[in-house]
């Protein structure tokens, strides 16, 4: 009989196997040779904590297995193990518990031979699998799942109440920013890990406490007001901001102090925020004081405050292509906000929350000839039927520029292309014949030179001294807005065009006529800038300025944009 040679180690499959409790795995010698006997051990914490191995026979051929008689089986492991066989030395656990062992060895005897391999099982802990999750309708939350690692899922699949998939990736969570009464109820999740063959589903119950109403004080005494606030959303606030009526913000922590503020009522671990005013108020502290953790929140009025006025018309100009945001104030806590633009698209708010503390904000990365126009915030109250509005005008500007200039031959003109302050890299103009002239700021020459205010404030503009014949025709304005250089160049068209003489003579008989009416446009154009600038509005076409220098008998329009 020939005899064994010695143990030699062999790898298995897999040298450390990683498995959910309750999921299944198998492992085997992955040599196909003549077989004569297979066995598992493992390692057995006996009465006294001795570890003592317990072996077990495989059988080659069938699932059975050989256990040893003394061996104490409480946790069913037998029931659940099984040999592969057709011919495997390996062996199936299905239903893998925390309480099984964590050290195996794997033998197999040939004629001449023994392998073995030695390997860990690791058990991986679940999150619950149905649980339920409290939410407050009106505040933002998170729908959380398939997480029992740090790893990665192999992939997820997030189902609303309604069955339909909002979500897919290999990270189990989604951010809702503002919970509706459509996100109650029975959420799924589908996971799938490298710890388990089968998918794993999750369950959420999502449950509404109620709709958020922070908590907000204002507490006269003898020597001090107490003003704070206590958010009932479920985030955990780690930071707090006190704004005063004036805008002037402070940062709340309770360890910090002021000359004049204390922070004894602030605890952000509890969620509020406080502040101690002395007596007698200073005159800026008097009005509307915000209490914000978070961008959640609510307004104190301080001081017997009654003054709920806000400015329900605002303005503001932005360049074409250039980012821009809607920004919208009232002097009173809302339960919720929208914006419409001039299209009359709907839009939600950039953070929803805010409206809480009487805030409505959007922010537009490209700004559209679309967008000119007025934009509306509507703020809803609960206990208001009607929402209330706050209009926000937009004014995009675009490149205005002179489109038309007639001269006689001498005369001095400018030609003019203006962005409306909007900074330029470059400007450009290239004549009739092709001739480029670079301009840049402070430039003269005999025959030409730069007339406009400066490139930093978007005004490309050249005069033309004695204009010549071959100067007549077509002119182009090249420009580039902004620093970035790969934004987009610009050419527009001018043209220089030729006066006749009878037009000349014409032109001087008018300067009479001219001189009777000019009072009168004076007296007018004063009334309509005076009724635009108390609006809060100015015309783009008024920021052209086309100068005409003295002598000249050039005629100009402008482009019309």
């Amino acid at each position: 009989m020939t005899r064994p040679e010695q143990m030699r180690s062999y790898a298995a499959v897999e040298s450390e196997i990683h498995v959910i409790e309750g999921a299944s795995f198998m492992q085997y010698i992955p040599v196909s040779n003549d077989f004569r006997s297979c066995n598992v051990s493992f390692k057995n914490v006996a009465k006294n904590n001795f570890k003592r191995n317990v072996s077990i026979i495989l059988d080659l051929h069938s699932e059975n297995i050989s256990i040893p008689s003394s061996y104490e089986d409480k946790g069913n492991l037998f029931s659940r193990l099984s040999s592969l066989g057709e011919g495997y030395c390996g062996f199936r656990l299905i239903n893998s518990q925390k309480t099984d062992p964590e050290e195996w060895i794997l033998s197999v005897e040939t004629g001449t031979k023994i392998m073995y391999t030695s390997f860990l099982v690791k058990h991986y802990d679940l999150d619950k699998m149905h649980r339920t999750q409290k939410v407050t309708v009106g505040l933002s939350t998170t729908i959380e799942c398939g997480r029992p690692i740090t790893q990665s899922q192999d992939f997820c699949q997030i189902y609303n109440p309604n069955g339909e998939l909002v979500f897919e990736g290999e990270r189990c969570n989604l951010f809702i920013p503002m919970v509706t009464m459509l996100d109650l109820g029975t959420w799924r999740c589908m996971s799938g890990l490298l710890q388990s063959m089968d998918t794993l589903e999750y369950t959420i119950e999502v449950v509404s406490t109620g709709i958020s109403e922070n908590e907000g004080w204002v507490i006269e005494s003898d020597l001090y007001y107490k003003i704070g606030c206590r958010i009932l959303s479920n985030i955990n606030p780690k930071l707090c901001r006190m704004v005063d009526p004036t805008g002037h913000e402070y940062s709340i922590r309770s360890n910090l102090v002021t000359e004049r503020y204390t922070t004894f009522q602030t605890n952000l671990k509890n969620k509020t925020c406080g502040i101690e005013i002395p007596k007698p108020l200073l005159a800026h502290e008097y009005g509307i004081w915000k209490c914000d953790m978070e961008n959640q929140g609510t307004l104190l009025y301080v001081g017997n405050s009654t003054d709920t006025q806000y400015n329900d018309t605002l303005f503001t100009n932005v360049d074409l292509d250039h980012q821009f945001s809607i920004k919208c104030r009232i002097s009173y806590v809302a339960d919720s906000c929208y914006i419409v633009s001039p299209n009359g698209s709907r839009y939600l708010p950039d953070i929803p929350t805010r409206a809480q503390l009487g805030e409505c904000s959007l922010s537009v990365k490209w700004a559209s000839k679309t967008d000119n126009g007025a934009w509306s915030c509507f703020f809803v109250r609960r206990n208001k039927v009607v929402a209330e509005s706050v209009k926000f005008e937009v004014n995009v500007r675009d490149v205005l520029c002179t489109n038309l200039v007639k001269a006689k031959i001498g005369d001095n003109v400018e030609l003019s292309c203006k962005t409306g302050n909007f900074n330029l890299q470059y400007c450009w103009f290239m004549s009739p014949t092709g001739i480029i002239y670079h301009l840049f700021n402070d430039y003269s020459s005999e025959k030409i030179a730069y007339s406009g205010k400066g490139l930093e404030y978007g005004d490309c503009t050249i005069a033309i001294f004695n204009i010549e014949e071959e100067q007549y025709g077509n002119w182009s304005c090249i420009l580039r807005k902004g620093t970035n250089y790969r934004s987009a160049e610009e050419v527009h068209s001018l043209q220089l065009s030729t006066i006749a003489q009878n037009d000349v003579y014409q032109a001087s008989a008018m300067v009479v006529f001219i001189g009777l009416i000019f009072g009168v446009v004076v007296t007018i154009l004063f009334v309509v800038l005076k009724k635009d600038r108390r609006n809060g509005r100015t015309n783009m076409r008024h920021l052209v300025s086309v100068k005409y220098h003295r002598g000249s008998t050039a005629e100009v329009s402008q482009c019309d944009n």
